[in-house]
């Protein structure tokens, strides 16, 4: 930015809204592979606690043949969160970019090595870029799930616990306190 700035040349973010990313990234991908996702992040934040930032070498991250094992990785672990964070990106990065070339405008793009490949495929064969609509917005998940309704249920059946007391013979201050330690529980997990 501070160099077009410098040069008098517009930037244009072309990028999608990570919100929308990351709500399709999420509904892609299966409860298994949440599951591993959120123990993998709590392993690495432990796992990276003494660790010197430092020691990371960027050049061997950006390697073609790194960044090619690391995006096969990702596929194999979360073929559906691949597609969304990697695949969609590409095509809807590739999109405003070809707009962009056919308003006349030489553009020097700046992606992550993750997403060269995919862009440079799509901006090659313009023809093979999915419909821009299908990559905007958030996907739809399933109507039905049954995570969602042993949820709902379970809590249809604390609320009924409370009903049926509060119906009962049982001491207010009791009620009250049973209520409080089910909600500090619950939010404290929450």
């Amino acid at each position: 930015v501070e160099t077009a700035e410098e040069f008098g040349l517009g930037v244009a973010l072309v990028d999608r809204n990570i919100q929308t990313t990351i709500q399709r990234f999420w509904k892609r991908m299966t409860f298994v592979e949440k599951l591993k996702l959120v123990w993998g992040l709590l392993a690495g934040m432990v796992g990276l606690a003494g660790e010197d930032p430092e020691e990371i070498d960027v050049v061997v991250l950006t390697d073609g043949d790194v960044v090619s094992a690391m995006m096969a990785e990702f596929r194999r672990f979360s073929p559906g969160g691949a597609e969304a964070l990697i695949d969609e990106r590409d095509a809807y990065i590739a999109h405003h970019l070809h707009r962009l070339r056919e308003e006349g405008y030489d553009v020097l793009a700046v992606v992550g090595a993750g997403h060269r490949e995919g862009i440079e495929a799509y901006l090659d064969a313009p023809e093979t870029l999915p419909a821009f609509d299908s990559l905007v917005g958030t996907t739809k998940g399933r109507r039905f799930s049954p995570f969602k309704v042993l949820g709902y249920l379970f809590t249809l059946g604390f609320l009924a616990f409370f009903v049926l007391l509060a119906l009962g013979s049982v001491d207010d201050a009791f009620l009250v306190k049973l209520f409080a330690a089910w909600f500090l529980v619950n939010g404290t997990v929450s």
